[in-house]
């Protein structure tokens, strides 16, 4: 079912965080990065309640959808509270993303290529539908 959105946080003009989620993700302060969800405590403090703060920007999407959504807002915008990762910080060298993406052209399912990978499957998922933070297949 397309229940997730993309949504972002704001102080005036400012796009301060981008994310994805689905039912009251947009409005939870609660789990949050420490900066953000001290913002958020900050904007409740001024009297202000989460929808002052929080603009959904796309709905009907599926998770994938919303997640590669998210991340071309994220690259356009840098909002400061969500984190930017760089390549150094990934798990898989360049070689095993080859790897993996002739893999699965060849056929083979995320668990066997994650298997030849000596890496988890979820792993492999995230990375071949685009969803891994850091890698455009």
């Amino acid at each position: 079912m397309d229940q997730y959105y993309i949504y972002q946080h704001t102080e005036g003009n400012v796009v301060v965080y981008v994310g994805h989620g689905s039912k009251e993700r947009a409005w939870a302060v609660g789990n949050r990065g420490d900066a953000h969800k001290l913002w958020c405590m900050r904007q409740l403090g001024k009297g202000l309640i989460c929808s002052d703060w929080t603009t959904v920007i796309h709905r009907g999407l599926t998770k994938t959808e919303a997640a590669e959504k998210e991340q071309c807002m994220i690259d356009r915008l840098n909002p400061m509270f969500n984190k930017q990762v760089s390549r150094e910080r990934c798990i898989m060298s360049d070689e095993e993303v080859e790897a993996a993406v002739a893999l699965r052209e060849e056929g083979l399912s995320y668990r066997l290529i994650g298997d030849e990978l000596d890496l988890s499957t979820m792993t492999i998922f995230r990375l071949l539908k685009g969803i891994t933070k850091g890698y455009k297949i």
